[in-house]
Formats: structure tokens, sequence, C-alpha cells
């Protein structure tokens, strides 16, 4: 077990959580299409602590539907601690996708219900829109992590460099390689679904992190898609769609918590 966590007690980049009545349940699916009740420990604006007798390792990726009158909230996570306790475990899951609409209706129904206030005082005065822009910013979409197979170069006719990439999404990917980047750099890639198919796509850099691995370090480049091409963006989706559908999943109805407090609906 990876550095077990108290109770109640997630990683601090999850935010503050709280605790939430006992009869909070929450339905899980794993990726066999199984499914059983388990219990919600407590919820932050940045993730979940759930209890159950599944184990589900440091890093496993899970979809969230999270039910409200009706709607449904699409959201992704991943495991960041797991602790054993007695014949079952906590898990911390850390929320890596949040729908863009319901960010900050989800983030003032948690902060409601926490300091026992509704919306109209909090102030979020300091929100703005998002600018419109010709480019796709990638932190709208989901990102799945996926080993696949990438070419890069800095011309159309030449790949330079053959890596692996770290994660993928509708709007851009983040690839692995032995040095960094330049910010804004544009690169064009291959991107091979399988060993006989890939997608040839343009992009642009706009970050890098360091990390170190067995003693070397490793660069992640983040990359924007530019310029992509209908067919080649509709496959992109129907490649992530498929691979996200089979990710085990966990289901909340929220009902229970907003019929005791005057909120707003849901956008």
């Amino acid at each position: 077990m990876n550095d077990p966590q108290p109770r109640n007690a997630p990683d601090p980049a999850l935010g503050k959580p709280f605790l939430l009545p006992e009869t909070l349940r929450a339905k899980y699916k794993d990726n066999t299409g199984q499914s059983h009740t388990i219990k919600v420990q407590n919820l932050s604006r940045g993730g979940i602590c759930v209890q159950d007798t599944t184990y589900l390792p440091i890093g496993t990726s899970l979809r969230f539907l999270l039910k409200i009158r009706g709607k449904t909230i699409q959201a992704q996570g991943e495991v960041v601690w797991s602790n054993k306790e007695g014949s079952s475990f906590l898990h911390g899951i850390k929320f890596t996708f949040l729908e863009q609409k319901a960010q900050e209706w989800f983030n003032t129904f948690v902060m409601d219900w926490a300091a026992e206030q509704v919306a109209e005082t909090l102030d979020f005065s300091g929100l703005e829109l998002l600018p419109a822009a010709n480019e796709t910013e990638r932190r709208l979409f989901a990102r799945f992590k996926t080993p696949l197979r990438v070419e890069f170069g800095f011309n159309q006719e030449t790949m330079l460099i053959r890596t692996q990439v770290h994660d993928l999404s509708e709007g851009g990917l983040c690839l692995s390689c032995n040095f960094q980047l330049k910010k804004d750099q544009n690169v064009y890639l291959k991107l091979w679904l399988d060993d006989a198919h890939f997608l040839p796509l343009t992009g642009t850099i706009k970050y890098c992190v360091k990390k170190t691995e067995d003693n070397r370090n490793v660069y992640l480049n983040g990359l924007e898609f530019t310029k992509t091409q209908q067919a080649v963006a509709e496959e992109i989706t129907q490649f992530l769609n498929q691979k996200r559908s089979q990710l085990a999943a966990i289901e909340i109805t929220l009902d229970d918590i907003l019929a005791q407090t005057d909120h707003p609906e849901l956008p």
C-alpha cells in the first residue's frame, strides 16, 4: 500500500473536504459491466473519497456520473492514494476533468454545502468567460492516459523523433522525450492508433514539465492541435469515446442533498 493517509484526510490538492450524510451512496461499475454500491466518505471541489471492498491501484483512471435533478455532469478522476481500513479500502480520487459548463455550478454547490450557506453569499465577481479562440484549448477536454506511438518533426516531410504519448484529448496531447521543446514551437506529428494506421496532425507546444524516472530526466511536452482536418478530429473523438467507455465508473446522485438547500438549477 502506497503512503496510507488517515481517514477523511485526502491529498491537500483535492481541496478541503466535508463529511456527507451517512445515507449517501454511489454505484461503482467496473470495466466488465458489473456494479455494486459503495460508500462516499467525503467530497470536495477537487475530488472525492470512497470506501469499498475493491482495491483500486494508485493511478487508476475512472469516469464519474454526477446525477443532479435529472441532469448528469460528466467527470473523470484518478486514484491518488489508497488506505486499507479493516476489510475495506479508502480511496482518494482527484478530479482530473469536469465539464466546463458545470464547473462553476459544482464548485458553488460544494462550497454552499460545506459552509452551510447559499450561493448569494459567495462572490463570483472575479470569474471571467474564456476568450474566444480559433485554436482548441486542450484543458476543455478530459485527458486520457495512453502509451500510443507518435512521431514528430519540424516540417511536414521529415519525422525526426519517435516516442510515446503520455495522454491524449480532443484538443491536444502530451508526449514524452529526452529533451525540452520550446513554447509556441510548431510541430508535425504522426499519431499511430495501431501498428498499421496513423493520423497526420499539427500542433503548437504550450508547456513542458521535467520529471525524473529511474534516475533519468524525462520531459513531458504538452501541445495543442492546430488546423486539424474534420475527418481526423472525428477519428480522435471516436477513439477516445471508445477508450473512455471502457473505464470503470462511479455514479453519484446528489438530489438528497439538494433537497435541503436553496441551490440554483444546473445550467
